[in-house]
């Protein structure tokens, strides 16, 4: 049976003259729109996580200005794994119990929002794309780890706070009890942390590209690093030059920020302040 329900409506103020938004079967909750997001395992530490959010079609008036254009962001369902391919194989069975014929959500169907991979991951995410169809792929859409600032989405994630429905996210919602201040300006804090990396992601994603009010139609969500993977499956290279090509990438991501100043960078204060729902 169908999770979710797609609604279409003609709106000439963008581009493509219509919108969609959806509708979850058994609550009628109606959603802008939805963003998965999938961290791999920190190896010997915490497990991989992956969830889904999903912003409100509709404002809600009591949250009175807050940055989601008063809209309530809602985890919808979340899981962890300490096995790579475990949690890929549960996206992909995600993705497509929700993104089925009837339904075309571009942010959960083309792509998922991630860290970069090392290359142990990078080689499981390929022989798992290479038992796929071609239009059934799945690829996550990769932050540079040298541009994952983690405390940085931070401030976003808490300055969005009020908004956050964490009833459907119990585990999530233990991760964020223990993760402040200190935590967020850890080095690989990304690394250390997949639960509240992914949850910064996916709002990041929604609050940045102010995604209830863009049309759910030709969105490009795929990254550079997901169209490297589609050159090692098609057998063009080997991860021999995918990792040249990264090591030239990060030494030229360095050499531009070697005259940024982060000394009186502060992320904020601890995320664990948000409200129990």
């Amino acid at each position: 049976m169908a999770i979710l329900k797609q609604h279409e409506f003609k709106n000439p103020l963008h581009r493509s003259g219509r919108c969609v938004y959806f509708e979850e079967v058994h609550t009628g909750q109606l959603y802008a729109t939805l963003v998965g997001a999938c961290c791999p395992p920190d190896l010997g530490g915490r497990p991989g996580f992956g969830l889904l959010v999903a912003i409100d079609h509709e404002e809600d008036p009591r949250l009175n200005s807050v940055p989601t254009a008063d809209r309530w962001l809602r985890i919808l369902t979340e899981f962890e794994e300490f096995n790579f391919e475990k949690l890929i194989y549960r996206c992909i069975a995600l993705r497509n119990k929700l993104c089925g014929r009837e339904l075309f959500i571009p942010t959960i169907s083309r792509s998922w929002l991630s860290t970069e991979l090392d290359p142990a991951c990078q080689r499981a995410l390929v022989d798992i794309n290479r038992t796929l169809k071609r239009e059934k792929k799945f690829y996550l859409s990769a932050v540079q780890d040298q541009d994952m600032d983690l405390a940085n989405l931070v401030k976003t994630l808490y300055s969005v706070r009020r908004s956050l429905d964490l009833s459907r996210a119990k585990r999530l919602k233990g991760y964020l009890a223990a993760f402040g201040r200190e935590q967020a300006k850890a080095k690989d804090a990304h690394k250390l942390w997949p639960s509240v990396t992914a949850l910064c992601l996916a709002v990041n994603a929604i609050v940045a590209g102010r995604l209830w009010e863009s049309p759910q139609i030709d969105i490009e969500t795929r990254s550079m690093s997901d169209r490297r993977l589609d050159t090692l499956e098609k057998g063009f290279g080997t991860f021999d030059d995918y990792e040249r090509d990264l090591v030239r990438h990060v030494a030229d991501q360095d050499r531009w920020a070697q005259g940024l100043d982060y000394s009186d960078y502060c992320p904020g204060e601890s995320i664990s302040t948000i409200d129990e729902r």
